[in-house]
């Protein structure tokens, strides 16, 4: 049982204590797993002092939403290096700008269907990067079949609900249901969706019950999964998708702030960011010099919408997604790639 015992604190025989975490244990459990807690802030402006839908979301993209959208660039299109090596990808991105405020203008309903489904999928992905790069400190190389149930079941959790909802007409974010083709919307799709899940969760069960037994479990990662699991699983049943929506993003965002800065500060050792005041922003102890100036960044995005609402005399709503949303699609565009650089995190 020593073996056992010892993977389950984050440490093996034989390797330095906390060598399975990402930094150390009270960082990854401050900002990666247990700062899954920051969800339960929307929840509880809502349900228990009565804060309004509208409102709710307003306070998270302030404080956390719009915030961790910005810190994305200060790894792209402010790093030279990262232009220069991928200049292909950076100037694809362009195309992003291009069709969101195409489809926002022409086809609005479309466009905010695509945004939930890409929203969700750019969420369970920043998770599986996490868990990708936790596997990465095994000390022994997983298998590709454990892999692929740890990804299972992270990208199958947030559905069974949430497509039980569609199929039903419950699925109502801002008074907006997703359009679909209606050979989907039958009981098919939801049953599909939860058998799905339900095998992904006994072969992750399973599999955790065995590495247990055999001395390979890891403690930070499994502990995560079955974190994001939980929420995931279960936000979708909340009555107001609006909240609970922001109630995941909240965690996302945040999640998202840390693992930037903290990939920055990597960044930072090695000498491999080229501004000197992106630099600056990734030195020990200031963080909150890097939270403010993605804050800084939020509050200018803000102004630029109500000048754009101005000038143009376009509706506020339409504003914000030729800016807003431009920026936000764009920041999923590159961390799709981003997400796939665990040496970022971990380096060899």
């Amino acid at each position: 049982m020593e073996p056992v015992l010892a993977v389950a604190e984050g440490t093996r025989p034989g390797i330095g204590a906390g060598s399975l975490w990402l930094r150390d244990r009270r960082w990854d459990l401050t900002f990666i797993t247990l700062s899954v807690a920051t969800a339960g802030f929307p929840l509880l402006l809502h349900h228990a002092f009565g804060v309004s839908p509208d409102w709710v979301g307003y306070v998270v993209l302030i404080l956390v939403g719009a915030p961790h959208v910005y810190t994305t660039y200060t790894r792209t299109w402010l790093e030279p290096r990262f232009v220069r090596r991928y200049t292909a990808f950076f100037l694809g991105g362009f195309l992003v700008p291009a069709a969101v405020i195409t489809l926002a203008l022409k086809a609005p309903m479309y466009f905010t269907t695509g945004f939930f489904f890409w929203a969700s999928v750019h969420i369970l992905h920043q998770i599986t990067y996490i868990v990708m790069a936790y596997q990465k400190k095994h000390p022994r190389p997983l298998p590709l079949a454990s892999r692929l149930i740890d990804y299972g079941v992270v990208f199958t959790s947030l559905y069974p609900i949430a497509t039980w909802k569609m199929v039903h007409g419950k699925f109502d974010i801002s008074g907006f249901e997703p359009i679909l083709p209606s050979f989907i919307l039958h009981d098919w799709f939801w049953i599909a969706s939860a058998t799905a899940f339900g095998l992904c969760l006994v072969l992750f069960i399973g599999k955790t019950v065995s590495e247990w037994q055999e001395g390979r479990f890891h403690a930070p990662k499994t502990a995560l999964i079955a974190v994001t699991v939980a929420l995931a699983f279960s936000m979708p049943a909340f009555p107001n998708l609006d909240v609970s929506f922001q109630a995941f993003n909240t965690w996302h965002s945040f999640q998202y702030l840390a693992l930037t800065w903290y990939i920055n500060r990597l960044r930072q050792e090695r000498g491999e960011i080229s501004r000197e005041w992106v630099r600056r922003t990734a030195l020990p102890g200031r963080h909150w010099h890097f939270y403010g100036v993605a804050l800084g960044a939020t509050f200018l995005l803000v102004a630029a919408i109500f000048a754009l609402q101005r000038l143009s005399g376009l509706p506020p709503l339409t504003c914000y997604y030729v800016l807003g949303m431009s920026f936000l699609l764009l920041h999923y565009y590159f961390d799709h790639f981003l997400f796939t650089r665990t040496a970022d995190l971990v380096p060899a």
